[in-house]
């Protein structure tokens, strides 16, 4: 592990309250993710669409059984089918909606729905309809993932209350603001996977008010986690303190969730409200302000910019969801997607020389990684050098991306990315 800030600084500014983002004259909704799930539109250009109305399928036999489904997050008409740039900077086909007409869910009070008397099947098939996606880790849909997990004999809900990179606060902020909601929240999720224990992991001094005594049917402990120290936030982490801290059992198939993940499934199920729109951490130092942000999916990187106040200096990097694990973009025309919980803004002379360079062979990836993995050896593997034996690529499975490798290497050599498109490779096969 390694002290925070020894390796990255950037703004902790508290924020009170969530702003609701200016409603863009348009939006952009990709038809696939990062995750790799692909969908169908099921409306065209000049068709009128309401709030919360799907407007995307999942594609057969390429996304998986009950994918969440893509919804209209504004009122209006498309325009287009045209193209955009994801979060992960893949080309992604999208819809175009120009905003008008009126609101089906904002402004609007929604009555409360008995969720207690659902089964778990039906709460699950109300994640896939709502379009409620587990941003744990990547964009993945939670009904598909607890039907995955139907027939494991562990079945363990892990809420990670923090953000694993440290420069983001967004779930943690969620996590503070939006704690009832939150802790309900856990227990419909742990309802629909049939859970035999949730465990609240809980970053030390916070603010929340944990009441786990509603918690009848399905036991909860909370486990406070040191996140000065890095890397605490990823599976491996979690499963390590989870394991020294009580007796319930855990491992890598158990379902882990986030506070955003939690937030949306609550509004799904109690309020019947699709996922519309997302909380956003928008900072950097060349911005005149920043702020946390409630912003209707498919508007832009740049809408959000402008609502900050513009820029008092240059942009050199827009950084999404961490300066850590986060990666760069190039373009302010990148939409909000449930996958983006930060968009960093920042200026030249916070940047060191991000040039890459040839390896030099100094070996600090392989001192720092918690997992004892030779990042520098699968990088030289995969990109056609000296070729390595079939043990030590698939140690890359082990690797939880926290990045600390990239972190330290003087050669600026992408060897997290790497590793994750090895891992990819061999969880194909």
């Amino acid at each position: 592990m390694k002290i925070v800030n020894s390796f990255v600084q950037s703004e902790r500014q508290n924020f009170l309250n969530p702003i609701r983002a200016f409603l863009p004259q348009n939006v952009v909704i990709p038809l696939s993710n990062c995750h790799g799930d692909k969908y169908s539109p099921a409306v065209q250009p000049g068709d009128s669409v309401s709030e919360g109305q799907v407007i995307a399928t999942p594609k057969p036999g390429i996304t998986k059984q009950n994918a969440a489904l893509i919804h209209s997050p504004v009122p209006g008409k498309v325009t287009q089918i045209s193209t955009c740039t994801l979060p992960n900077g893949k080309i992604s086909k999208a819809i175009c909606i120009r905003v008008v007409g009126s609101f089906t869910y904002l402004g609007k009070k929604v009555q409360p729905l008995f969720w207690e008397s659902f089964t778990p099947s039906y709460i699950n098939e109300v994640f896939s309809q709502k379009g409620v996606m587990n941003t744990f880790l990547n964009e993945e849909s939670l009904s598909s993932q607890i039907d995955e997990r139907k027939n494991d004999k562990i079945k363990t809900l892990v809420v990670r209350l923090f953000d694993e990179d440290t420069s983001r606060m967004t779930d943690k902020f969620v996590a503070e603001y939006f704690t009832n909601q939150i802790l309900e929240g856990a227990q419909i999720v742990a309802k629909a996977y049939d859970a035999d224990h949730i465990v609240f992991m809980v970053p030390m001094k916070n603010q929340m008010q944990l009441n786990l005594e509603n918690f009848r049917k399905i036991p909860a402990i909370s486990i406070e986690v040191n996140t000065a120290k890095y890397p605490v936030g990823f599976k491996q982490n979690l499963i390590k303190q989870i394991s020294e801290n009580s007796q319930i059992k855990v491992n890598s198939k158990s379902l882990f969730v986030d506070s955003l993940t939690l937030f949306n499934a609550f509004n799904a199920v109690v309020y019947g409200i699709p996922v519309v729109e997302q909380l956003v951490h928008i900072t950097g130092n060349c911005l005149r302000s920043a702020g946390m942000f409630k912003v209707r999916l498919g508007a832009t990187i740049g809408n959000l910019a402008e609502q900050c106040g513009g820029f008092k200096t240059p942009v050199s990097k827009i950084i999404i969801n961490g300066m850590i694990v986060g990666n760069a973009v190039t373009s302010m025309d990148v939409p909000v997607t449930q996958q983006i919980k930060s968009v960093m803004f920042v200026p030249s002379n916070d940047l060191s020389d991000q040039r890459i360079m040839p390896c030099i062979r100094c070996g600090k990836c392989r001192e720092i990684c918690p997992e004892n993995l030779f990042p520098d050896l699968i990088y030289r593997h995969h990109n056609g050098g000296k070729q390595v034996g079939k043990e030590l690529l698939e140690s890359s499975i082990l690797c939880s991306s926290c990045s600390l490798c990239n972190s330290v290497c003087p050669s600026r050599l992408p060897l997290s990315q790497t590793i994750n498109l090895v891992k990819e490779k061999i969880y194909e096969k």
